[in-house]
């Protein structure tokens, strides 16, 4: 399985994104900030 870093700060586009990348075998992080995805 692949691990995807999702920045998007529009809440409703990131679910919606991570959802379909989900359904398609990916885990997805979904952050709303890039400093937040660069901490992880």
């Amino acid at each position: 399985m692949l691990d995807i870093v999702l920045v998007e700060d529009d809440a409703r586009l990131g679910t919606m994104v991570s959802d379909y990348l989900q359904r398609h075998g990916y885990q997805v992080a979904h952050e709303r900030s890039g400093e937040r995805a660069v901490a992880r």
